[in-house]
């Protein structure tokens, strides 16, 4: 994991010392909450990309956009288990969970 690389212009150079080559044999993944910074130069490069926000910039075209990182957990292990090669989908909303209603007899 990197979290400090001089985005977004550091970033070109971290994924050619990582061997992040556009459709190269090495996969990347890339989370963050900055379209700009943190996924930009990957998805430029045709790699995945999760953006954690509420209200992406209509700019951003991340491979998932989720509300929160629990949320993008099902899609990782799709993708992770595919080894990153196939096409990923996108995280289903999870209903609320609502606790058992808890009754005491007086």
């Amino acid at each position: 994991m990197l979290t400090e690389v001089g985005k977004p212009a550091g970033m070109a150079a971290v994924l050619d010392r990582l061997g992040v080559a556009p459709a190269g044999p090495v996969r990347a993944l890339s989370v963050g909450d900055v379209w700009a910074n943190d996924l930009a130069p990957v998805a430029a490069r045709g790699h995945a990309t999760a953006l954690i926000s509420r209200r992406p910039p209509p700019e951003a075209r991340p491979t998932w956009t989720v509300p929160d990182l629990p949320a993008l957990y099902p899609a990782l292990r799709e993708w992770v288990r595919a080894d990153g090669r196939t096409a990923p989908s996108q995280p289903q909303p999870q209903p609320a969970r609502v606790p058992a209603r808890v009754t005491t007899e007086g």
